[in-house]
């Protein structure tokens, strides 16, 4: 019986919410990816054009159809990577922290490379080679502290001119406190 899909947050998401991701420095292995303290590691990663694609489809068709492969781990982190990467917004945090490559086309056509992969397989999502990792990330982002920062990432400091107006506001404000108290001490 399959489980309910953990649902993580995207990477915007999670970026807004305070996670940063860093390259993994001496990764075991291509799945050598953890969470730990709001900071997600990750192995370099180049971006593949349509050979790999289609290598990469061959490959998650035989592990869904081999009954005697219970993780299913090339399919359980295709799952992780299509969790986390939505848009390009995703991709370009990935790239701006090192731990991918782009040689596609633009960052859209890296997210939709990821999207692509969701649709095809099933997994057991309580059983498979990343749950604990998608427990973890989900934890954390629903933690209210990292909710709230997240909120206030998006709403006021989601481009330049809000945090200016922000900034700004709070000067005022400060220096309003600061009037009233001199004018009140005099």
């Amino acid at each position: 019986m399959f489980g309910d899909q953990i649902n993580v947050p995207y990477i915007a998401e999670l970026h807004e919410a305070g996670v940063k991701f860093k390259r993994k420095i001496r990764p075991r292995h291509m799945l050598d990816i953890s969470f730990q303290n709001g900071i997600m590691e990750m192995p370099y990663l180049l971006m593949f054009d349509d050979n790999v694609k289609n290598f990469l489809w061959n490959m998650v068709a035989f592990e869904q159809s081999q009954p005697a492969i219970r993780e299913k781990i090339l399919s359980s982190y295709l799952a992780l990577m299509d969790s986390l990467i939505n848009t390009e917004k995703d991709v370009a945090i990935l790239v701006r922290s090192g731990i991918i490559e782009n040689y596609l086309q633009n960052d859209e056509e890296a997210a939709n490379f990821f999207n692509q992969f969701g649709k095809i397989f099933v997994l057991d999502y309580d059983d498979h080679y990343f749950y604990g990792l998608f427990k973890d990330v989900k934890g954390y982002s629903e933690w209210t502290w990292h909710k709230y920062r997240a909120r206030l990432m998006h709403d006021y400091f989601s481009n330049p001119w809000s945090v200016i107006s922000v900034v700004a506001a709070s000067i005022l404000l400060i220096l309003t406190f600061l009037q009233t108290y001199y004018s009140a001490t005099k």
